[in-house]
């Protein structure tokens, strides 16, 4: 009698236990997507909106400044840009011409020698060179690209009168921080949840068959 009690207990908590925790992981899972989908809107917008001031920078600079494109006038611009607000600490501004040649760029080796597109990989960076297409014909958007095997979160648009185009470039892994805190929350509210529907599925077999045992 003991023995098939402890078997029929054993049964019971394994079958509570396999609808209740499908139902609690689905359900985080809901809400990690959901809050994914909320803090990437919040960062394309973060993002998005340092952009349109940095390009309103740029503006003011050329029509009160300088307005001559000449090296060291971009090396200047390069500055003022960088002592704006930068969203993120490893964030940087790349400032194309018309033909995709780097007017403004964190490594100054590239600067008015390489353009976007030789300076792609055509097998690997595709990306790359499809943004490059996208600045150069004076679009405007937000995309990810992946350079040196990490990923970036890239906003561009136009400066209006030129045939520039600025573009801000974000590492994800710093634009994202906050879905990574939340991913380890939900990874330990999991174990959490998992413990305690453990306890409860023991705690009300318990409950269920302790009439039959007596």
């Amino acid at each position: 009698m003991n023995r098939g009690y402890k078997r029929l207990s054993r049964q019971l908590g394994l079958a509570i236990m396999l609808l209740a925790a499908p139902i609690f992981i689905l359900s985080l899972g809901l809400l990690f997507e959901q809050s994914r989908t909320l803090i990437h809107h919040e960062v394309s917008d973060y993002i998005s909106s340092t952009l349109n001031t940095a390009v309103q920078r740029v503006c003011y600079y050329m029509n009160t400044v300088e307005t001559d494109a000449k090296p060291t006038n971009f090396r200047h611009m390069a500055n003022m840009l960088s002592e704006g607000e930068q969203p993120y600490l490893h964030a940087y501004y790349v400032l194309l011409d018309g033909d995709g040649r780097y007017l403004i760029h964190p490594d100054s080796t590239r600067l008015f020698r390489k353009t976007i597109f030789t300076d792609a990989d055509p097998c690997v960076d595709m990306d790359i060179i499809t943004v490059g297409h996208e600045m150069t014909a004076g679009k405007q958007g937000t995309v990810h690209i992946r350079r040196s095997g990490e990923r970036y979160h890239m906003c561009y648009r136009q400066v209006p009168g030129t045939n520039w185009s600025l573009a801000l470039v974000c590492p994800e892994n710093e634009a994202m921080k906050d879905l990574n805190r939340l991913g380890y929350v939900i990874i330990v509210l999991l174990v959490i949840g998992l413990l305690l529907i453990l306890l409860f599925c023991n705690h009300a077999v318990k409950q269920i068959i302790s009439p039959i045992h007596q």
